[in-house]
């Protein structure tokens, strides 16, 4: 199971790096949240060596700024994708994702809007 931003164009990375950078506090509350570390453990995507200048101020707050991605995965055994218990405990996993889901929705709408 995953999900997130996983390699987005120029325009809609700009537009996630804007959002995080208005609101890295809400940013960093999404992807901190115990139940999405719980399952998630962390935020991956691999990372520009250089960021440009005005999103650098937010580093300290949210090193995940300079990511080129933003995704999560959580890989299930073979027994578990049998399990009856599988659409339960897809369902809570997707329920753990949800604040980080609504953070990129909206810099999604905001890219829709530009």
């Amino acid at each position: 199971m995953a999900g997130g931003s996983y390699n987005p164009d120029k325009e809609t990375l700009q537009q996630i790096r804007q959002h995080v950078f208005h609101d890295p506090n809400g940013f960093s509350d999404a992807i901190n949240n115990p139940e999405f570390l719980k399952v998630f453990c962390t935020l991956e995507g691999d990372q520009h060596k250089l960021l440009q200048n005005d999103f650098r101020s937010v580093t300290g707050i949210v090193p995940e700024i300079a990511f080129k991605q933003f995704y999560y995965r959580k890989e299930f055994s073979p027994e578990m994708i049998l399990a009856d218990e599988l659409p339960a405990l897809i369902r809570s996993y997707f329920e753990a994702a949800r604040p980080l889901h609504t953070f990129l929705r909206k810099a999604f709408k905001l890219s829709l809007a530009a």
